[in-house]
């Protein structure tokens, strides 16, 4: 009896415990298929953007890194900047959700440059 017990208990910690309270930064090793982990982890989060996903980063032609997340608070696309890819600033909507209309909730940007200009990918 006492072996399904503990199975019982594996089973609440890893697909409960650990669901209900997730810290992704956290959740892998910091050595994962050639990726090393940065010690500092999370590089952004909570304090600078709330809750955020889908990051998308890409070089701007002066040579700044510019990530797109999508940020679930508010339903908008963010963009931050950084020029080492550790310290990301200057928090600017990208595009925020248009109430009522399939763009209410929008995520999941990316961009392609063309002709300096840039062109962004969303879902609504």
């Amino acid at each position: 009896m006492s072996k399904y017990v503990d199975i019982l208990k594996y089973l609440i910690n890893e697909y409960i415990v650990k669901r209900i309270h997730q810290t992704h930064c956290y959740d892998y090793p910091s050595v994962n298929n050639g990726w090393i982990k940065y010690y500092d982890n999370p590089v952004i989060g909570q304090n600078l953007t709330y809750s955020v996903f889908d990051p998308y980063v890409y070089r701007c032609g002066n040579g700044v890194l510019h990530m797109l997340v999508s940020e679930r608070n508010h339903h908008s696309i963010v963009i931050l900047e950084s020029k080492d890819g550790v310290k990301w600033h200057n928090e600017i909507t990208a595009i925020a959700g248009i109430k009522g209309t399939w763009e209410e909730k929008v995520n999941r940007g990316c961009v392609i440059t063309l002709d300096d200009t840039e062109y962004l990918w969303y879902t609504g």
